[in-house]
């Protein structure tokens, strides 16, 4: 069975690096605008991430906010 494979280079606008583990980054591609909260993947922090800027920083758990995938 052949999987189809996608250049993830391609529409690149740059990487955000984690804040808090500089080795951890976050693609952005063009057309991406505002900012958006992820958690680390290492630590398990909330971190904000400015696509306009191209900057992240460290964030504030918000009590009743709830993880999920769309």
């Amino acid at each position: 069975m052949e999987q189809d494979t996608v250049d993830i280079s391609v529409g690149l606008k740059g990487m955000i690096r984690f804040p808090c583990h500089r080795s951890s980054k976050m693609l952005v591609y063009e057309g991406t605008h505002g900012k958006a909260s992820m958690e680390c993947p290492i630590c398990r922090r909330i971190c904000i991430f400015d696509y306009d800027k191209m900057t992240s920083r460290r964030g504030d758990k918000i009590k009743g906010a709830v993880k999920a995938l769309i």
